[in-house]
């Protein structure tokens, strides 16, 4: 994810890539908050995981 510096004049801004399902590459804009609320949401996905979806500690695979 592209991230520009945040400070009151230039607030953080950032694109995340995604890949749709046709391969074709889905990007989204998020500031601050959205990205905040997203992680947020994301956590509470993972940690509700069980047996091999439960969450562990490894830092992510790099792809």
């Amino acid at each position: 994810m592209a991230m520009s510096p945040d400070s009151p004049e230039r607030p953080l801004m950032g694109t995340l890539k995604l890949m749709g399902g046709d391969d074709e590459p889905i990007e989204l804009q998020l500031d601050r908050e959205s990205a905040e609320n997203l992680m947020s949401v994301l956590t509470i996905l993972l940690l509700k995981g069980e047996g091999e979806d439960a969450p562990n500690a490894t830092a992510p695979s790099e792809h």
